[in-house]
């Protein structure tokens, strides 16, 4: 029986990925895992409440798309470039960050999630709290956290 039978990273692809992804990778190596890299595009505010009449909703539609687009082929790129030869598979999701990882963990039976935990001091982080603790306390499995700014290389 495997411990860790699907392993879940999720990132949002900044440069902080390349010092997690060492661990990432380690780990499903270890247990032998498949492994899922997602990465969660927030949504943009209302197009009513920011644009007004301004805008027309399909040129937020096809903003939305080209950006799902980059943010795919970036996901590829790290996959490519951290985790060959694993059996991996990959998402870009479009909604809150917290509630899509969780909601794709339950989805596709993950087993563990690895992401980072940047330690950041803002109003907003004080008032709502990070990803990584939302995602720690509602997740449906165990939650790896990584520091990255703890690195050292």
């Amino acid at each position: 029986m495997k411990i860790f039978p699907k392993i879940l990273f999720a990132t949002d692809l900044t440069k902080q990925t390349d010092k997690i992804s060492h661990y990432v990778r380690y780990m499903a190596q270890l247990f032998d895992s498949e492994l899922h890299v997602i990465s969660v595009m927030e949504p943009p505010p209302d197009p009513l409440v920011l644009y007004h009449d301004m805008l027309d909703d399909s040129i937020l539609e096809s903003y939305e798309r080209e950006l799902q687009k980059q943010i795919e082929t970036a996901l590829r790129k790290t996959v490519e470039r951290h985790f060959s030869n694993l059996n991996v598979k990959i998402a870009v999701l479009l909604g809150p960050v917290a509630e899509k990882i969780i909601t794709y963990a339950k989805e596709y039976g993950i087993s563990l999630i690895i992401m980072g935990s940047a330690t950041k001091e803002g109003i907003t982080e004080k008032i709502f709290g990070s990803n990584a603790s939302k995602v720690i306390a509602n997740s449906p499995c165990p939650v790896m956290t990584i520091n990255p700014a703890k690195i050292t290389e």
